[in-house]
């Protein structure tokens, strides 16, 4: 992880210098106000550096026989892929999907059920609402598509959902404040649609749901 702070005479001219070095990935760890301006603590992954091997240690001559490869005796295929679904059962994949994965290449066939693409976040786009299990990342992606969209000139309206669970609200709202956003804490349905009917004309809306 790379940190670097970055000072400027104002928060766009900051996130500009942010996103000039370190790119739209950059996460925004802390901003502070300063004489002249402001000072922002940036992050970014490094990329991912190849390690020189060691050398080799000496081993004995007797160490470096070769070794008999065991013999295994081959699994009939109908076996293996009945093995291969009892697990996806056990795991919960659904019927078809059990079937299409265990007939062949587990990776073809996850290529071939599962379609990905960029998310739907943007100018003119619906409001895009992160819903999952407690602890699967909700906040913390809510908060990094939130960040791209501010180094990228966009401010987005951020809601959460999860105002009553104590420490959950404030967690995204230490974010928000970061990037100059206001946080709307709907907890229940009519309140957020009327956080979203107050959006302006195609403004990004990222929705934190319990």
């Amino acid at each position: 992880m790379r940190l670097k702070v970055y000072q400027a005479p104002n928060i766009g001219a900051a996130m500009a210098m942010v996103r000039e070095e370190l790119g739209p990935d950059a996460l925004i760890l802390a901003n502070k106000s300063i004489d002249g301006g402001v000072e922002l603590t940036a992050a970014h992954e490094h990329p991912t550096t190849e390690v020189e091997a060691p050398e080799a240690a000496t081993m004995p001559a007797s160490m470096l026989q070769p070794r008999p490869t065991p013999i295994t005796p081959a699994i009939p295929l109908a076996t293996a892929d009945l093995a291969r679904a009892g697990t996806l059962r056990w795991h919960g994949v659904p019927g078809d999907l059990q079937t299409l994965l265990a007939r062949g290449d587990l990776a073809r066939g996850i290529e071939t059920a599962l379609v990905f693409g960029t998310i739907p976040c943007g100018i003119g786009d619906p409001p895009l609402l992160l819903a999952g299990p407690p602890g699967a990342g909700k906040t913390l992606t809510t908060a990094r598509i939130a960040t791209r969209l501010k180094l990228s000139g966009q401010s987005s309206m951020v809601i959460t959902t999860d105002g009553r669970r104590a420490g959950a609200a404030e967690q995204l709202a230490a974010f928000t404040r970061l990037l100059g956003l206001t946080l709307i804490v709907a907890d229940t349905p009519k309140q957020l649609a009327r956080a979203v009917d107050r959006r302006v004309k195609d403004e990004p809306v990222l929705v934190d749901m319990p």
